[in-house]
């Protein structure tokens, strides 16, 4: 047996084996440290095989894991042939495959009753497909140092203070230093678009991508941030360490729950804060990821549309209980990763019954320059 052979029958094994239980990566990764002996090379092929299963979504049903991982691997020239019946044998990438097949790209996106009618459902399942590209911008640590980034051969500066590179290039140690964070293009762009003034709340930091963006625009403001899992909270103010930007006061805290006050606290404060109190409130609520779904293609198959109500409702919580500690007048900013109306335009009304405005709302959608897309609303609380 030939050895990509060989990974295309692991590849198969562990495509058999996944739950859906966790991210793919996360599984990937767990089953390479069990079989330490599995060379890089391998790894790559390995993981290659896998993802291109993944990104054929639902379209062709009556092919099986390996025969689709071979129709991949045949149209990238890592194999000569197969004897997948298609069609049209002549196609040069899995978007050929799926556009000569029986019913085309028109099985391939999973919940399309909820796709937003703002977007198009072809040109973004087309951009699933491909890996897309990683995006970063200089710190303000970076730009003080003046990194060279002529070390990195494909970086292309594609906004102002903006690079591309591909999936594969290192970047580890630009990050350890703190001269770069790694953010994708619409996630840059929101925060470039966002006008912060005094107090501001990120209601859930996750890793904090945008809050240190945001920080780092906007100086002047003071930055507090939240989530409910204080693992996350610790890394964001490593990050912001790393970066050379102060702590933020930070809580730990489920803002889907009723919240009389909140206390927040770093290494040299605590202060407790009760409604209203904030400027600013930047809530980027837990969402279904399916604008991100280029970068982990594995929920094509494994996402069940009834999770877009089930997030829906905790957004809703979230913006229904950060609210009163917003002050008259000030802005919430509504951000999600989503592709989903009922997650983003289908909001609008139950915000308007919270004593919310819309003042503007867009797409980020940023798949045609291999970047995600993004859902940003500006919200006023009502005086």
């Amino acid at each position: 047996m030939a050895i990509i052979d060989k990974h295309i029958s692991t590849a198969v094994e562990l495509i058999a084996a996944y739950d859906f239980s966790l991210p793919f990566h996360l599984f990937l990764s767990k089953f390479f440290k069990k079989n330490k002996k599995i060379g890089s090379r391998d790894r790559k092929n390995i993981r290659e095989a896998c993802y291109c299963y993944f990104r054929f979504g639902n379209t062709l049903p009556k092919l099986g894991i390996e025969e689709k991982i071979r129709l991949a691997f045949r149209s990238k020239g890592l194999i000569q042939s197969t004897d997948i019946p298609i069609k049209d044998e002549h196609f040069e990438n899995i978007e050929q495959a799926i556009l000569h097949s029986e019913h085309g790209f028109n099985d391939f996106f999973p919940c399309r009753m909820y796709f937003s009618k703002e977007l198009d459902v072809i040109e973004y399942a087309k951009s699933v497909i491909q890996p897309g590209l990683v995006f970063f911008r200089k710190t303000k640590k970076g730009m003080a140092e003046t990194i060279d980034l002529s070390v990195l051969s494909n970086a292309k500066e594609v906004a102002d203070n903006t690079f591309s590179v591909g999936t594969a290039t290192p970047l580890e140690q630009l990050i350890n230093m703190g001269l770069i964070q790694v953010q994708d293009l619409s996630s840059q762009e929101i925060c470039k678009h966002i006008e912060i003034s005094g107090k501001c709340w990120d209601v859930c930091a996750g890793a904090g991508g945008k809050v240190l963006h945001l920080q780092e625009r906007n100086s002047a403001c003071q930055f507090y941030v939240s989530d409910v899992r204080r693992s996350i909270l610790e890394n964001l103010q490593e990050r912001a360490a790393n970066q050379g930007i102060d702590e933020f006061l930070a809580a730990e805290v489920n803002v889907a729950e009723h919240l009389q006050d909140i206390t927040f606290q770093n290494k040299t404060k605590q202060i407790t804060v009760s409604n209203p109190y904030f400027d600013t409130i930047v809530a980027d609520v837990p969402c279904s990821g399916s604008g991100v779904w280029r970068r982990n293609p594995e929920n094509i198959l494994g996402f069940k549309c009834n999770k877009v109500e089930h997030y829906a409702g905790l957004q809703r919580s979230i913006v229904k209980h950060a609210l009163p500690f917003l002050k008259k007048g000030c802005v919430l900013h509504y951000i999600t990763c989503s592709v989903f109306e009922a997650e983003n335009e289908g909001q609008f009304d139950y915000f308007n019954a919270m004593g919310l405005t819309v003042q503007e709302h867009k797409y980020y959608n940023t798949i045609q320059q291999g970047g995600d897309i993004l859902f940003h609303a500006t919200l006023i609380k009502n005086e």
